[in-house]
């Protein structure tokens, strides 16, 4: 079953890494929220310390509307200003941060507000707050996130969540009293989770699927296809950060999954296929190492085309050669009106999903598979955030003159 996707789902695919001790080596939020089920509004009180390195002039985070801020303030060496703005879309508030004084070892900005969940007007709402299914995310823009939605790690404490709700989060995630405790040591642009009654796990090889019982057929399409497919891919790139990978079906009225590094959440309704769920499966858990990088340049292939590639290696192993070249003809025609890959700026659809991949298929056929999976195993260990990463290791591992053509037909 493919899902459609929230309008923050391009920004938020994503890498893993480690946060360590001391000084952060990036962001890290320290959450304290509590949710009133009733209403369907939250208060939270949020710790955003940042590394000295990551401020560079003026920085800013967005927050919804929805949300009153009670206060916005750092240490000494910067000043903090909030004001409305509509970008990139409508409805949001702007925290500003700027530093005005020597740098530091970190800079810290507390934001404590309240108030019910944002969403965009005339959208279903993804994100909820009920007494019998919580949802959250950064569609309801309910944590401050810096423009950009860069990367951080996390430590919360969410309260309110009524007994019996069965909560799933990517990291670890703990259940005392109407509390859930999340620690995320890898990093990701959200603190995305769910607490729904009657979800049931099922794990398998470091796997787990939670779902109700009323979806009998899609839990076992998606625990087969789950298990499958990161055994596949840690057999390429090794253990995958922040494992146990996770899927969630969920019911709701608004038919949009997404994905965080590791954790796929899924909206069933209609029929549920194997090589087209295998496919999606394949490519949210490949992002666990096909980067995060900046989704309004060009680089954004780095992640999505070859996250598509690898998806597709999968179905050839699972499914064979033939289900394999089914899905890539599908892409050829939205290809052919492709424009380039590199030298545009900010790609569509057709040069991502369908242009992308076929150009790594025939760099395959040409470099050989050996060194394609050289290449991918060696780039996955530090995952590239420019296309030049790329084409380095292309070319030491199959030659100058691969590398070249190659750079050369992403152009086209």
């Amino acid at each position: 079953m493919l899902q459609s996707f929230s309008i923050l789902a391009g920004a938020m695919l994503v890498a893993a890494g480690a946060c360590a001790g001391g000084p952060p080596s990036m962001p890290h939020y320290d959450v304290t929220a509590t949710l009133n089920t009733a209403r369907g509004s939250l208060s939270a009180d949020v710790t955003i310390t940042m590394p000295w390195p990551e401020v560079q002039g003026e920085i800013a985070f967005l927050l919804g509307d929805s949300y009153s801020i009670a206060s916005a303030e750092t240490g000494p060496g910067a000043a903090v200003e909030v004001v409305p703005t509509r970008e990139p879309f409508p409805g949001l508030q702007k925290i500003s941060v700027r530093p005005n004084g020597a740098p530091g070892a970190t800079l810290r900005l507390r934001i404590r507000y309240t108030g019910l969940l944002w969403a965009l007007p005339g959208e279903l709402p993804i994100n909820r707050v009920t007494p019998d299914a919580i949802e959250l995310g950064l569609d309801s823009m309910w944590l401050p996130v810096r423009t950009g939605f860069p990367k951080f790690t996390v430590s919360a404490d969410i309260g309110g969540v009524p007994a019996g709700l069965v909560a799933v989060a990517p990291g670890t995630i703990k259940r005392t009293g109407g509390h859930i405790l999340i620690r995320r040591e890898t990093d990701d642009p959200d603190l995305a989770f769910v607490a729904i009654r009657g979800l049931k796990r099922q794990s398998s090889g470091g796997f787990e699927l939670y779902s109700s019982d009323g979806s009998p057929d899609a839990a076992s399409v998606y625990r087969r296809q789950g298990a499958a497919a990161m055994k596949f891919l840690e057999a390429w790139f090794g253990r995958m950060p922040g494992r146990p990978a996770r899927v969630v079906l969920v019911h709701r009225a608004r038919n949009s999954g997404y994905a965080r590094s590791g954790y796929v959440v899924i909206v069933e309704g209609g029929a549920v296929e194997q090589k087209d769920s295998g496919k999606y499966i394949a490519h949210e858990f490949a992002h666990a190492w096909w980067a995060p990088v900046d989704p309004t340049t060009e680089n954004r292939w780095l992640s999505e085309s070859i996250a598509e590639y690898v998806a597709l290696r999968y179905i050839e192993n699972a499914f064979g050669v033939g289900a394999r070249d089914e899905i890539l003809d599908r892409k050829r025609p939205l290809a052919a009106k492709a424009g380039p890959i590199l030298g545009r700026g900010l790609l569509d659809d057709a040069e991502l999903y369908n242009k992308g991949p076929l150009l790594l298929f025939e760099l395959e056929a040409k470099v050989g598979r050996s060194s394609m999976d050289k290449v991918l195993a060696q780039l996955a260990r530090h995952p590239p955030s420019v296309s030049s990463e790329f084409f380095q290791t292309l070319a030491a591992v199959a030659g100058e003159a691969a590398a070249q053509d190659f750079e050369a037909a992403m152009k086209r």
